[in-house]
Parts: C-alpha cells; structure tokens; sequence
C-alpha cells in the first residue's frame, strides 16, 4: 500500500517535470505500471462483501402506530403484571401508554389512592413499554413492584412489538381515545391531574 502510494506520487512528479534528472525518464513506464497496480488493488480490497443469505424463517411482526381514524392494532399475546391475559375490551375507550420509567412514574402517582377498579369502570386500559429495560431489571425490580400495585397493567417486554410506534418524551404517557377499537383522538399526559381528568371524561 506505502509502495503503491509513493510510485504514484513520484510518477506525478515525473509527468509533471518535477524530476528533470534523465533517470527518472528511465523509471516513468516502471513507476506507471507500479501505481496501477497499486490502484487495483486498493480498489480490489474496497469491494463490499457479498450479503449474507437471509434466513427465511426469522419473521418480526410490527404493530403499526395508532393513527386517527384507524382500528388501534395491539402486538397478540400481551399478558399483565401477574402473567394473565391482557388486551383491549370492546368497550374501551382510553389508552394510557407509557414508554418511559418516567411516565409509568406519572401513571403510579396519577392511581394512587384511587380504587382497584377504577380505570375498567371508566373504560380505561393501562399499558407500560418495558422493553428497554434490562430483563433482569425487570425480574428482580420492576415486576415485583408493578404486582402490589392494585391496578392491572399490560406490559410491552419485547421493543419489535410496538417498534413503529413514535416515542415520546420519557416523561409523557400518551392518551389514546378509542371507539368501538377506533382511534379517536391522541393527546399528551405531563401531570396527574392530565391523567386524572382524562380517565374521569
């Protein structure tokens, strides 16, 4: 690479007359044949690498984010904080989406003190992206925390699963108002009373 590189710098300088000495005349076809070599082989070793085959099997199924207008599509299979079945009822008619520590923090501080059954009387689905954190994290903290909360919450563990949705700040808990499974109206949540008042229409 070094050779290549200094036979073509020399022989710019001999097409140049940069090197007046008869010599280098002499030495004009070696240092020509020398730097186009030099050339091919660099292009040669920048030549990308054949893709790898795709394995045809591996398939990631991706919920598109809500929008207005749309039926609100949710991954299959979401379970809550005890490992029972969670999804959205027919009758629900708000989301509260967390996807940050932060806004599921604004969700415990938003149910505190309110009753168990407060959120399915008012039509209203809690659901927490956990799929950031670490799953040990999860384990040993986070999931034995959310369990003595009174309230049920869906539990996002996998980021491919809500991988379209937009994110917001970590501190915001989304509000996603639905009819008969429709998206309605998407809103943002930065205070208790936010929520509260939400839950409460």
């Amino acid at each position: 690479m070094s050779l290549a590189c200094l036979a073509v710098f020399l022989w710019l300088m001999r097409v140049m007359n940069l090197l007046p000495f008869r010599r280098w005349r002499l030495m004009t076809p070696v240092l020509f044949l020398v730097a186009s070599l030099g050339v091919l082989g660099v292009q040669a070793q920048v030549v990308p690498a054949p893709a790898e085959e795709v394995v045809p099997n591996l398939v990631v199924v991706v919920s598109p984010a809500p929008m207005v207008g749309q039926a609100l599509r949710l991954p299959p299979a979401l379970q809550d904080q005890h490992g029972q079945p969670w999804a959205l009822a027919a009758d629900t008619r708000l989301l509260l989406f967390a996807s940050g520590r932060k806004a599921a923090n604004l969700m415990e501080a938003a149910l505190q003190d309110l009753p168990a059954d407060h959120l399915p009387r008012h039509g209203a689905l809690y659901l927490a992206d956990l799929s950031k954190m670490p799953r040990l994290i999860t384990r040993t903290f986070a999931l034995p925390i959310m369990r003595k909360l009174p309230f049920r919450i869906g539990l996002i563990n996998d980021e491919s699963m809500l991988a379209a949705w937009p994110r917001m700040q970590p501190e915001v808990v989304w509000l996603i108002t639905l009819r008969q499974g429709v998206v309605q109206q998407l809103e943002e949540a930065k205070t208790v009373a936010d929520i509260r008042a939400a839950i409460a229409r």
